[in-house]
């Protein structure tokens, strides 16, 4: 079995792609889509201007997870409220 990783920014509106890489041949006759994965930037997830972003919430909620990129930079309290609000998210 091999696993391949689609980083998906800038490519498009992500219900899209995964609507294409789901549904449509012949991409879903040799794809199996499992998780969907979203990196979020500590940096960009606190500034409300990107936050509220509807790309940026698609991404989020069409995630199956959801990963803190660039933790090492973050501070505790930033990593705990991340933690809080995807606990609430699912």
């Amino acid at each position: 079995m091999h696993r391949r990783f689609i980083e998906a920014s800038g490519v498009g509106h992500p219900a899209g792609l995964i609507e294409t890489l789901t549904r449509q041949d012949p991409l879903n006759q040799v794809l199996d889509v499992r998780s969907t994965i979203c990196l979020l930037d500590p940096a960009d997830w606190q500034r409300s201007e990107v936050a509220n972003l509807p790309t940026y919430q698609d991404q989020i909620e069409l995630s199956d997870v959801l990963v803190l990129n660039k933790a090492d930079v973050a501070d505790a309290d930033t990593l705990s409220r991340f933690a809080a609000w995807g606990r609430e998210l699912f």
